[in-house]
């Protein structure tokens, strides 16, 4: 899925909202519920925008995701279900035929028919503000032959194309593109629940069950998401009974909830790899010292990745909240390869690579690190100066908020830099398409690929793999990119975090896979009284 995601938020879109001061969105009928109806979640980030195609950012898509639907959805396996659409077919490899129920409506009371649905897809990938069109490239066309039938097109054979519908959120076509469009503000959709009030200097977003939603309704009836930046102070606001449930437990703070009698550590398996990426396009790159871009010489990107100790890194600095990566993509993502071999951590080789390289000496460079972004990321980014420092590149280390990364990863303002990414999908054609094929507007590829990586032959692995419907020989395909990519050090993978979650006893809940935290599935149980 899409994304973290860390993956690339835009900034500008939120900028209007602090603007315009706390907005209130009237509710109707959302009077109170019963005991124990509302759900109060408190997260590390605040959303970027509610506009569902605007940013791909994970707390904003964990919020959405509760407002608007897709055509198809996924269960924990990430399997693709019934959503929007009751059931489709191939009547050929490259032609998707959905069929909807006839009662859908918007929160604004239009009725949604696949005229919406057809807008949806073609404003996700075609629109330039769009951060989903990685995923839809393959689409040619969207027809409308009956308000409750779509048929998509694509230019080929797509292997992924309902991972990524299911990640493509239905919008009114009134809506219009991104830019300017009211759904940054007050979103429409058709899901279970709607956006009551937002307050932007607060960081908090109060949803309410809506009662028109085709699905049941929620036993939770208001949703209130906060954000709160500070590790100590949102696992505080659990154990203080102000929340029911938090996000991104650091290892550190763990004993202490799992200490507590009333609350629970939830640790689940993560999609997400934080990776060190290079600027890897430009002859001459802003931030370092060299009158040549260092990071073009695949010696320096080796020397890079041989000076980290990622082993280290998540024993002694994440207190084995997570584990060492090697690969672009988790374990448990398809077309991971377990046979391809970790690069060492080798101080001496580094140096060697670097006095081969020209750079005997070092050089300096700045690094963007986040900060109050993911768990650990305050420790990460000053262990990956000083590992860097004992081969000679002297760092200087920018700590930026995620907004601030956000834009100058969006603006390829960077020389070197520190990320993440969620393939939600559960599958690295996400990766591929998103992060390492060559950047490429027109089509939609290497929207989020910050650092300019460029290989003709992992973009034809990677555009051949999803046209193969095959899945043994898509599997060996995505692999083949992956040890391309690996081979050249598109970029350093450093560790794939723990998913961890703290929450009071009586929730009934378990995280989905790609961390969306869906209302409609959560309830309260009974207390037990000694």
């Amino acid at each position: 899925m899409n994304p973290w995601r860390l993956s690339r938020a835009r900034p500008d879109l939120m900028a209007a909202w602090l603007i315009a001061g706390s907005v209130a969105l009237q509710a109707c009928g959302s009077g109170g519920g019963a005991p124990r109806s509302e759900l109060r979640v408190a997260l590390a980030t605040a959303p970027i925008s509610f506009d569902p195609h605007a940013t791909d950012e994970i707390v904003s898509f964990i919020i959405t995701s509760n407002i608007y639907e897709a055509l198809v959805t996924t269960d924990s396996g990430l399997n693709p279900q019934p959503g929007l659409a009751t059931k489709w077919f191939n009547p050929e490899p490259r032609t998707w035929v959905f069929d909807l129920a006839a009662d859908h409506h918007f929160q604004d009371g239009s009725p949604l028919t696949s005229e919406d649905v057809a807008f949806s897809v073609l404003r996700a990938r075609s629109d330039p503000q769009s951060e989903w069109g990685g995923g839809l490239s393959s689409v040619e066309s969207v027809e409308t032959p009956s308000p409750t039938r779509v048929v998509v097109h694509t230019r080929a054979p797509d292997a992924t194309l309902l991972q990524s519908l299911a990640q493509t959120l239905v919008v009114p076509r009134t809506s219009g593109a991104i830019a300017g469009s009211s759904l940054r503000l007050r979103p429409i959709g058709s899901g279970p629940y709607r956006l009551e009030s937002w307050d932007p200097a607060a960081g908090t977003a109060r949803l309410v069950a809506w009662a028109r939603s085709q699905a049941p309704r929620p036993l939770i009836t208001h949703l209130t998401f906060s954000s709160v930046a500070d590790d100590r102070e949102r696992v505080e606001a659990l154990l203080s009974g102000r929340m029911d449930l938090v996000s991104d437990v650091p290892p550190e703070l763990a004993p202490r909830v799992a200490s507590a009698p009333d609350f629970r550590l939830i640790d689940s398996p993560s999609l997400t790899e934080i990776y060190l990426g290079f600027d890897v396009q430009r002859d001459r790159t802003p931030y370092a010292s060299p009158a040549r871009n260092p990071f073009l010489d695949r010696r320096v990107r080796r020397a890079v990745q041989a000076a980290i100790d990622r082993d280290a890194l998540v024993r002694d600095v994440l207190s084995s909240g997570g584990e060492a990566a090697y690969q672009p993509v988790a374990p448990t993502i398809f077309g991971f390869d377990p046979s391809l071999a970790p690069p060492p951590h080798d101080v001496a080789l580094a140096r060697r690579l670097m006095a081969e390289a020209g750079f005997p000496e070092g050089f300096s460079v700045a690094l963007d690190a986040p900060r109050a972004s993911f768990v650990g990321d305050a420790r990460v980014g000053p262990f990956v100066a000083r590992s860097l420092g004992d081969v000679g590149i002297r760092v200087e280390l920018r700590a930026l908020a995620k907004d601030a990364l956000f834009r100058r990863l969006a603006d390829r303002d960077t020389s070197l830099f520190i990320s993440g990414w969620n393939t939600g999908s559960g599958d690295m054609q996400e990766v591929l398409n998103f992060l390492l094929h060559t950047p490429d507007p027109r089509r939609g590829y290497g929207r989020e690929n910050s650092g300019g990586y460029s290989n003709p032959k992992l973009d034809a692995l990677a555009e051949e793999a999803q046209q193969t419907l095959n899945g043994t020989r898509r599997r060996d395909l995505l692999r083949a990119a992956a040890a391309i990519a690996m081979d050249d050090v598109a970029w350093v993978p450093l560790y794939i975090p723990h998913d961890r979650f703290a929450a009071i006893r009586t929730l009934s809940w378990a995280p989905h896979p790609d961390r969306r935290l869906r209302g409609a599935s959560i309830s309260f149980l009974p207390e037990v009284k000694p």
